[in-house]
């Protein structure tokens, strides 16, 4: 069968989801007297595959401990790639092709093919090094409030849910208890940030190269994480500052570190120190833009992802300059870069703007909270303003189609579907568009 690599990632995530449902389902996987309907199974599954968060149950208690390291092994197969993953098992035997190659690089998006063995190989080591030493640290957390076996059994799970950018959380409250723990909410957000980043970039960061020496990747996917995180915590903490219901009665200190962390989480993990409902609608609107740009190329988050979003603002700025393409960081941007960026946020736009459509025909819980129920599904962050399990079948349906497409990407899954073989043979003749 002839496959293109966009429509094998779909597969995956496609036979993922079921046989993630297929187990969670089982009696094994419930805790006793706790029933689940099959289509809260299904968006469990999908929702830990696509390492998103959304839950329509809590976990922590309608999944046994089988069913929570279930959950926990879709997310760490979620937040790697299937095919990362089985990519690395083949290179161990030493059977590796040309067409695993490019499945693997429209998964991790690595520049070239030219040491991808190795590369991926990194990927692994990283991944378990980085999961492993935040789970040392989060296991020594939780000790002052648990039993050893539970601190670490909790240490691990969020430690890997955080790299992941997945935003599950064993607690009923999220991270709400841990509000003013500040080694938590340190450790969480840095994992969170990490894994946001991308194998490109930790590989570069690795290797100890200096600014200069970076790649442009690098240098930007770096610029626009620190600046949106500053600009993120300095934001919320001046509108938040006086809410009570949020931050409002916190400590000086304290204010800072959540809205620091309220800048971090939304930019694809989901998880929160504070409730989510209980912003203003200004923080709101805040958090659904972070959402939609996201986390980076090649890292365990969604969105139109960092890189996207500073190619398209550069653009901007270049078009109204009179710059005939967009410079950064001393070097230029191709057009093909430019083009692709285009295709990403209008892919990403009207797939929001679609299922919100839907949803509000469908639900009746306010514009607001849809919408930011779409943009967190479709970013796989796992935010909610508390809608989640209250929606219909259809409703859930939905999301869970939004939280496949925006783990997918839109460009992907529109390669997928329209995959041609034949390539054009001719160019048509140019001419001149007005625009703007």
């Amino acid at each position: 069968m002839r496959i293109s690599p966009a429509q094998i990632v779909l597969i995956f995530f496609l036979s993922a989801v079921t046989i993630g449902t297929v187990l969670l389902i089982l009696p094994f996987s419930h805790a006793a007297a706790i029933p689940v309907k099959l289509i809260d199974v299904v968006f469990t599954a999908a929702s830990a595959v696509c390492v998103t968060g959304l839950t329509t149950v809590d976990i922590g208690s309608t999944f046994s401990f089988i069913g929570q390291l279930i959950i926990l092994l879709f997310i760490q197969i979620g937040g790697l790639g299937y095919m990362t993953l089985a990519t690395i098992v083949a290179l161990f035997i030493g059977k590796i092709n040309l067409k695993e190659r490019m499945v693997v690089k429209e998964v991790v998006d690595p520049f070239t093919f030219e040491g991808l063995a190795g590369f991926l190989k990194g990927v692994l080591k990283i991944t378990l090094a980085i999961e492993f030493i935040g789970a040392i640290i989060l296991s020594l957390c939780f000790y002052s409030k648990f039993p050893i076996a539970k601190a670490v059994y909790y240490g691990i799970f969020h430690s890997v849910s955080a790299f992941c950018n997945a935003g599950f959380s064993l607690f009923s409250d999220n991270l709400a208890s841990f509000n003013h723990n500040w080694s938590v909410i340190l450790v969480m957000s840095l994992l969170i940030i990490i894994g946001g980043l991308g194998y490109v970039v930790l590989s570069e960061l690795i290797q100890g190269k200096k600014w200069r020496n970076f790649s442009l990747h690098t240098k930007i996917v770096l610029s626009t994480t620190g600046i949106l995180i500053i600009f993120g915590t300095v934001i919320i903490f001046a509108l938040e500052s006086g809410n009570p219901e949020t931050i409002g009665k916190f400590s000086f200190g304290d204010k800072i570190l959540n809205s620091y962390f309220q800048s971090v989480a939304p930019r694809t993990a989901g998880f929160n120190t504070i409730p989510t409902s209980s912003l203003f609608i200004s923080s709101i609107f805040l958090t659904m833009v972070l959402m939609f740009i996201g986390a980076s190329p090649g890292g365990t988050g969604g969105g139109i992802k960092t890189s996207t979003f500073s190619v398209l603002v550069m653009s901007f700025l270049s078009t109204i300059r009179g710059e005939r393409q967009p410079n950064i960081f001393g070097r230029r941007v191709t057009a093909d870069i430019i083009i692709k960026s285009i295709a990403v946020f209008i892919g990403a736009t009207f797939v929001i703007t679609f299922i919100s459509f839907l949803l509000v025909l469908i639900e009746k819980k306010g514009f607001i909270n849809i919408m930011f129920e779409t943009i967190s599904a479709f970013g796989t962050v796992g935010l909610s303003r508390g809608i989640t399990s209250d929606l219909t079948g259809a409703g859930k349906l939905l999301i869970i189609i939004t939280m496949l497409v925006g783990r997918v990407g839109p460009l992907t899954l529109g390669a997928a579907i329209l995959y041609n073989e034949e390539k054009d043979m001719f160019r048509y003749p140019e001419e001149k568009v007005l625009v703007g």
